[in-house]
């Protein structure tokens, strides 16, 4: 997947002062951060909610996954009172149509080969006693070496020092900042955070997150993006950035009428789901192609480089790319894609079956007469048909058979 610029400079201004309350948006990482939890005073959990919790009193809801085999699980913080599912699932969808901020939250022991590969801004939590620092020097040589051997060095990893005065904490991290520099590390440190003590902190009910109990850091962190990227452009600039324009999205239960977009993040902030209208003639949105496909589950995903193309599921666990005429161009992008991410889709959507690997292309045209040149070519083909103003039935142009599909 590709990776956008880290947003570091902002995450360590958050908490040394001198940096804006709203950062440019424009400059928003779509990656979560990897928290990396080392030697803490006490019960490791509860600096991880201070540090989850004090990033988004500064940012608005954050998003926080534990990665912790079967125990993995989910929670927001700073949700505003908003009530969110106990499905996985469903509380993937709904926390990336809440915030676009994540927290993916790994032990010291971790892979470092997958901390590195994982590619996402680095936070390194940890205590201030002699134990904890030759622990944290001891991850961040690992993180170097499994970057220098990959060829991808990472440059940056922020520093949570935690459970000291501030002063003894800030002197702990310049001789971390220090060590690093004398031995020629390839990786800079700085401190983004000191806390002595744990704040109140307000997050909602932990979720279970089964799909994440057998991924490493890095396979964890693509999953993750996927969820960012399911939200796309919920987000509008109020900065004076340009915004980047809204998509529609497959909704999970398709509905032929009119829909309300979901509540969003806060006041400055729009939805990216506008509501769905059944078109009356050429509905080409790919939330709107999903309503005439009432034995399809929508899968609350898109393909990045083929926004117009809708996903669903059928009761096998197979998956269904659905497509106007007009994105007709798209669908073999989106099925290329969907390839390559097929463990990771199946991850984020339990009606996927990742031993199932049938990938069905379907083409909604707008004259069926043009279904005559394109039989055999392994799409399933449809036109829809009925009154002008009134909602359109679909009628099946070809099968499995007559389209050439193996």
């Amino acid at each position: 997947m590709s990776r956008a610029a880290d947003d570091f400079e902002h995450l360590a201004g958050a908490y040394l002062g001198g940096a804006s309350r709203n950062p440019p948006r424009a400059a928003a990482p779509r990656m979560p951060t990897l928290l990396v939890v080392g030697n803490v005073p006490t019960l490791a959990g509860i600096w991880i909610a201070h540090y989850v919790d004090q990033r988004a009193r500064a940012e608005g809801p954050v998003a926080l996954v534990r990665l912790d085999g079967a125990a993995s699980r989910g929670e927001l913080f700073r949700s505003q009172g908003r009530a969110l599912p106990n499905d996985a699932t469903a509380w993937m969808d709904r926390v990336s149509a809440v915030t676009r901020t994540w927290v993916l939250c790994v032990d010291s022991y971790a892979e470092p080969a997958a901390i590195a590969a994982a590619g996402c801004p680095i936070v390194l939590l940890t205590g201030t006693d002699e134990a904890a620092l030759a622990a944290a020097r001891r991850t961040i040589e690992g993180i170097d070496e499994s970057a220098r051997t990959s060829g991808m060095a990472h440059g940056k990893i922020g520093l949570a020092l935690v459970g000291s005065a501030p002063d003894v904490a800030r002197e702990a991290g310049e001789r971390l900042v220090a060590w690093a520099r004398e031995r020629k590390s390839s990786i800079a440190l700085a401190v983004v955070m000191i806390a002595q003590r744990v704040d109140r902190v307000e997050a909602t009910q932990s979720v279970p997150l089964p799909m994440f109990s057998d991924l490493d850091a890095a396979t964890a962190a693509e999953l993750v993006e996927l969820a960012i990227g399911a939200s796309l452009s919920r987000f509008d600039a109020t900065d004076g950035s340009v915004a980047r324009p809204a998509r529609h999205r497959a909704e999970p239960v398709p509905t032929p009428a009119p829909t309300v977009a979901p509540p969003v993040a806060s006041s400055s902030s729009t939805s990216a789901a506008q509501p769905i209208v059944s078109a009356p003639a050429s509905s080409t949105g790919a939330s709107a192609l999903i309503t005439h496909f009432p034995e399809l589950f929508g899968v609350p995903f898109e393909c990045p480089d083929a926004p117009g193309i809708a996903l669903a599921a059928d009761t096998t666990g197979g998956l269904h790319l659905l497509a106007s005429q007009s994105a007709s161009g798209s669908l073999r992008a989106a099925r290329a894609w969907a390839k390559g991410n097929w463990r990771l889709l199946c991850a984020a959507n339990p009606r996927l079956h990742e031993g199932n690997h049938r990938i069905i292309e379907h083409l909604i045209l707008e004259d069926a007469r043009d279904a005559v040149s394109l039989h055999r070519t392994g799409v399933l083909l449809h036109a829809l048909v009925g009154v002008p103003g009134a909602a359109r039935a679909r009628v099946d142009l070809n099968d499995e058979r007559s389209a050439g599909i193996e």
